[in-house]
């Protein structure tokens, strides 16, 4: 992968697993779940943290093996609704589940995906794409009908002119409209915190009815450069909702911070990209990696 971020060699399993998997089944299989920052394609196989914890659980002579079920773009939507797969062909006695802030924001409420959950008021409830889910409207067979691509084009063409056009009419007059679209912005915001302050317990609580011994992993956004920043409110409610639904939390933000401080690397962002900013790097990997292997194994010895 050669992209907008770092470099790596990638490699994957007939199954879906990102390379190198465990040798052989150990006294402990770890299913670990999460997004891009699992999958981590800007770092190479044996740098990404799911492999930095299996060496570290081998140093310390602990029989566990970790599988990387990582996918770019999956959300606790899609880790509730495909846990019977996992559950079925591979397993796993405990399961890591790698969180950052999109998971309760844009990624729950996207009907465009598979998996998605409607508000109901009080609850939430798991919604499924079968359409989507079946390939019926994937991007591979739109692409088969003819003058969809073309036409597809021309209307975000179109839409981005007409956006354009407007700004540029834009006069005096639209100075209440823009007051009034502001003051809806930010009740719309205050809404959202009241959704994601019911939907963070529901989530962790319907992780870990689907999955045995669930271990959180949460990957904060970090503006480095302004520490007094302050975190997002799933980020600040993870740790009293963790604890109590009794399961394991990993929260990074203090040990990254720490090491910004003591040495001015950040564990965000690569040579290619802006320092701080985007997924976690190899250092940041490394640092995760150390604690998650810490966790897994208090976490075995108390059960």
């Amino acid at each position: 992968v050669r992209w907008k971020e770092g470099y790596s060699r990638l490699r994957f399993s007939p199954d879906g697993y990102r390379e190198p998997l465990p040798k052989a089944r150990r006294e402990h299989n770890v299913l670990v779940i999460g997004d891009s920052f699992t999958q981590a394609a800007q770092v190479s196989d044996t740098e990404t943290y799911v492999s930095q914890t299996q060496a570290n659980l081998e140093a310390a002579n602990t029989s566990a093996g970790l599988w990387n079920a990582g996918g770019a773009g999956l959300s606790p939507t899609a880790y509730i609704g495909i846990a019977p797969h996992y559950l079925e062909t591979l397993n796993p006695d405990t399961t890591v589940v790698e969180l950052n802030t999109v998971d309760f924001h844009e990624d729950r409420k996207d009907v465009s995906r598979v998996y998605w959950v409607e508000d109901t008021g009080t609850s939430f409830t798991l919604k499924k794409n079968a359409a989507h889910a079946t390939g019926v409207l994937g991007p591979k067979r739109l692409q088969k009908v003819p003058g969809f691509v073309r036409a597809l084009h021309a209307l975000n063409s179109s839409s981005l002119f007409q956006t354009a056009l407007a700004s540029a009419l834009k006069g005096d007059g639209d100075v209440g409209r823009a007051a009034k679209k502001r003051k809806q912005q930010a009740a719309s915001h205050s809404t959202e915190d009241e959704v994601v302050a019911r939907y963070v317990p529901w989530a962790i609580a319907e992780m870990k009815k689907a999955y045995p011994r669930l271990v959180i992993v949460y990957i904060p956004t970090i503006d480095y450069f302004n520490l007094d920043s302050v975190p997002p409110l799933d980020e600040r409610l993870l740790p009293s909702v963790c604890e109590s639904l009794g399961v394991p939390l990993v929260s990074l933000r203090a040990p990254y911070v720490k090491r910004f401080l003591e040495t001015g690397d950040c564990p965000h962002g690569f040579s290619n990209t802006t320092p701080g900013v985007g997924h976690i790097n190899a250092l940041g990997h490394e640092i995760l990696g150390q604690m998650l292997a810490t966790k897994l194994r208090a976490v075995w010895e108390t059960s």
